[in-house]
């Protein structure tokens, strides 16, 4: 395997410092890392050990608990001898996050504030075998489930547009996955998004050469070209408009309207989601004009 070493010094950092973590309490490991190290076999690495937290309870008693967590991580890894910061609250980060740090290798630590809960039951994984066997650990995590995995990691390729979130695609449907088997749970993480669903549902593409050299090239486990990348991200974007039915797109435009139709998904409580109230509360903070906008420009990605 052809990784960087510096990919590799950070990986084998945040697997000790997840082999500490008391997996039985309020988070589950999602992103790129519950993906490439313990749902498949190492296809790339990955250096950020990104939470969701479970409970579905108020936002005052979510940000305490995850706050609290933080700060005991924080003193059980200071004991381990890592440095470790507890980065201050900020508006984009209302619970912080820390920075583990073991020589030259650095790794986040950060639970999502905003997407709590999740749609499917989680899972106790192992280190994949490939990972178990180059690192020479092991360990069991709670992980988010698969599908519900994929659904986040397609919303963040098509707002990020970041190479990790196009390989981890790409992987996806190379081993043999379709899209439309996360579709329905694509919608729900769709409606939880930062931006408009036309712009993710049609977005303008980003040019990935830079950071495709400054943070991806050597974390895979096998060569992969810029254009590859390229041509998987206009495939998606392109197939995304026909898979999704007429139940999605009477779903998000109801939505915009101001009574979501929730029996549209195979969902039960969609509206007690954290992530669904704070997008909901930002469209009725929308102009009349620009909800029409938006419900036009959702029409025409479905071509009504």
């Amino acid at each position: 395997m052809a990784f960087d070493k510096a990919f590799k010094e950070q990986a084998d950092l945040m697997i000790n410092v997840m082999g500490y973590m008391p997996w039985d309490e309020c988070f589950a490991l999602k992103g790129g890392t519950a993906l490439n190290l313990f749902y498949t076999d190492m296809p790339r690495l990955s250096v950020d050990i990104d939470l969701v937290y479970l409970p579905l309870n108020s936002r005052e008693e979510a940000l305490t608990e995850m706050k609290s967590a933080l700060v005991r991580y924080k003193e059980k890894f200071t004991k381990l001898g890592l440095q470790v910061q507890l980065t201050q609250v900020s508006e984009d980060n209302l619970a912080g996050k820390l920075i583990v740090t073991r020589g030259r290798a650095a790794i986040k630590i950060e639970p999502n504030t905003i997407l709590r809960g999740t749609f499917y039951p989680v899972e106790t994984k192992p280190l994949s075998n490939e990972a178990a066997e180059y690192f020479q650990q092991e360990l069991d995590v709670t992980c988010m489930n698969f599908n519900e995995l994929m659904a986040g990691k397609l919303v963040a390729m098509l707002d990020r547009q970041h190479p990790r979130d196009i390989f981890d695609m790409m992987h996806f449907l190379k081993s043999g996955h379709d899209l439309s088997s996360i579709t329905d749970i694509f919608v729900v993480y769709l409606i939880q998004a930062n931006r408009p669903f036309s712009e993710l549902l049609n977005p303008n593409l980003k040019n990935i050469s830079q950071v495709f050299k400054s943070n991806f090239e050597g974390m895979t486990r096998e060569k992969v070209s810029i254009d590859e990348l390229t041509a998987c991200r206009g495939e998606i974007i392109k197939q995304l408009p026909e898979l999704l039915k007429e139940n999605h797109k009477q779903l998000l435009v109801s939505i915009m309207e101001g009574s979501p139709k929730w029996g549209n998904l195979p969902f039960e409580n969609i509206s007690d989601y954290p992530g669904v109230q704070w997008k909901l509360l930002n469209i009725r903070k929308m102009s009349a004009d620009r909800v029409k906008e938006e419900i036009r420009s959702v029409e025409d990605v479905f071509g009504v």
